[in-house]
């Protein structure tokens, strides 16, 4: 199977694959809160342009949030790694 187009970017960019998809999904979910409250958010691209988004992106926001969102997942074999990680551990006494 041939490379994806985010994975040869993120070779381009001497990259890992999921370390690029968690940047690209972090500067989404930024957006994303912004626009819940209201606020603008200002996206800087590699070539030092920026783009301002407002309420009236939410679409696009929530289009690219959910696409990296799930490239993260793929990306890291089908598990989350959005979420909390919690360890059991056991301490002294009675089992």
């Amino acid at each position: 199977m041939g490379k994806t187009a985010e994975e040869l970017l993120a070779e381009h960019l001497n990259q890992d694959p999921l370390e690029y998809a968690l940047e690209q999904f972090q500067i989404w979910t930024e957006a994303s809160e912004a626009l819940s409250k209201n606020k603008s958010y200002e996206i800087t691209s590699g070539a030092g342009s920026t783009r301002k988004l407002t309420r009236a992106n939410a679409d696009e926001v929530m289009k690219w949030y959910n696409y990296w969102k799930s490239k993260v997942e793929e990306l890291n074999n089908g598990k989350s790694s959005l979420a909390p990680k919690f360890h059991t551990v056991q301490t002294g006494g009675k089992r």
